[in-house]
C-alpha cells in the first residue's frame, strides 16, 4: 500500500470567507490545481513533465468534503507505490510549494533567485553547445533557450519551466558531486 500525503486547498477572502464558492469558478479551480498537481508529482515520479495527461501519467488523488467556515479542502494524493523510488526525493507538497511560488508573483529576493537560477542554466548552455560542437550527441530546444533568457531577465516561469530549471539544477549539482568526487579520488593516489 502506497503512503498518502495530504495537500490543502484554501480559498479565503471575498465569497470564501463565507463559507462559499462560486461553484463554476470553484470547478474551473479544482480542474486547473488538478492538472497542476498531476504534471508535479508525475515530475517528481519520473523527472519527466509529460506534454500531456494521460492515463499512465495520472496521479490518484481523492477529494474530502469541504469544512464549515474558510473554504478549506483536503486532498488526498496515493504516494510512490511500494517497491518504486521517487526521482525526486522530496515531498510532494514541498515540491508543490515550489512550483506555486515559481508561478505566483514573488518577492524581489525570490525573483533575483529565479533568475540566477536561469542565468546558470544558460551558461551552462554554453557549455553544452561547445560540448555539442565537439561530439554532436546533445540538442537543446531552441524554445527552452528562449524561455530560460527571458526568465533571466524577469518573466515568469511556467510550470514546465519551473520543473526543468529544476531538474537542470539536479543534474548540474550531480555533475559538480561526481567531479570533486572524481579530485578526491585523484588526490588519494
Amino acid at each position: 500500500m502506497a503512503e498518502t500525503e495530504l495537500i490543502r486547498l484554501r480559498f479565503d477572502g471575498g465569497l470564501a470567507s463565507t463559507g462559499q464558492l462560486h461553484f463554476y469558478e470553484c470547478s474551473r479551480s479544482q480542474y486547473a490545481m488538478a492538472r497542476f498537481i498531476a504534471t508535479v508529482e508525475h515530475f517528481r515520479r519520473t523527472k519527466r513533465v509529460t506534454a500531456k495527461i494521460t492515463l499512465e501519467s495520472n496521479v490518484e488523488a481523492i477529494v474530502r468534503s469541504p469544512q464549515r467556515g474558510s473554504f478549506i479542502e483536503d486532498i488526498i494524493v496515493s504516494g510512490v507505490k511500494q517497491g518504486m523510488a521517487a526521482a525526486v526525493s522530496v515531498p510532494l507538497s514541498a515540491l508543490i510549494s515550489y512550483v506555486w511560488q515559481m508561478l505566483l508573483p514573488r518577492t524581489e529576493k525570490s525573483d533575483e533567485i529565479v533568475k540566477e537560477l536561469a542565468k546558470i542554466r544558460l551558461a551552462e548552455n554554453h557549455q553544452l553547445e561547445i560540448e555539442r560542437e565537439r561530439t554532436k550527441q546533445r540538442r537543446i530546444d531552441l524554445a527552452e533557450l528562449n524561455a530560460w533568457k527571458a526568465i533571466s531577465e524577469g518573466e515568469r516561469a511556467s510550470t514546465k519551466e519551473a520543473l526543468d530549471l529544476l531538474r537542470c539544477s539536479d543534474e548540474l549539482t550531480d555533475r559538480v558531486d561526481l567531479g570533486l568526487e572524481e579530485r578526491d579520488d585523484a588526490d588519494r593516489r
